[in-house]
């Protein structure tokens, strides 16, 4: 799971496309990153007066696009009943924005926890607090995350 940055061919703006919208013949060509460089893009700072107007201008709403998931009711059972997830995606958000951009953090400071195991790493001795609380790599692991 996850997406890239694309421009709109239409606005010029940034969009965020996520897998789950795209077809499956074009998976591969979806994950390119030689063609999409910023892929995975996990966080979002937001200019709250703009955040504001978008609020305004959609009735108290940010239009984002709904994306369905085929899943099962139990997921650890492929043969439990199928089921659409209806779900939409924050980053999609990006598309409101008018002059939107992509910052690059280089891969040293970049520590996703999306799941308990990489919040145990992340908590581990894989990484070490700096006197400026800022979470970083270990040396001892030559850059090499858990």
């Amino acid at each position: 799971k996850g997406g890239h940055l694309a421009k709109d061919a239409k606005t010029g703006g940034l969009l965020l496309r996520e897998s789950a919208q795209c077809p499956e013949e074009d998976e591969k060509a979806f994950q390119d990153v030689t063609k999409y460089t910023y892929f995975n893009t996990n966080n979002l700072w937001v200019d709250l007066v703009a955040l504001k107007g978008i609020f305004e201008k959609n009735g108290g709403s940010i239009p984002l696009p709904v994306m369905k998931n085929a899943k099962t009711v139990d997921p650890r059972d492929k043969k439990s009943l199928p089921v659409l997830q209806l779900e939409t995606a924050m980053g999609a958000a990006i598309s409101c924005f008018e002059g939107a951009t992509a910052i690059v953090i280089p891969r040293e400071r970049f520590a996703p926890v999306k799941t308990t195991n990489d919040l145990l790493a992340l908590r581990s001795d894989a990484y070490q607090l700096t006197k400026d609380f800022r979470i970083v790599l270990n040396p001892a692991r030559k850059g090499v995350p858990p």
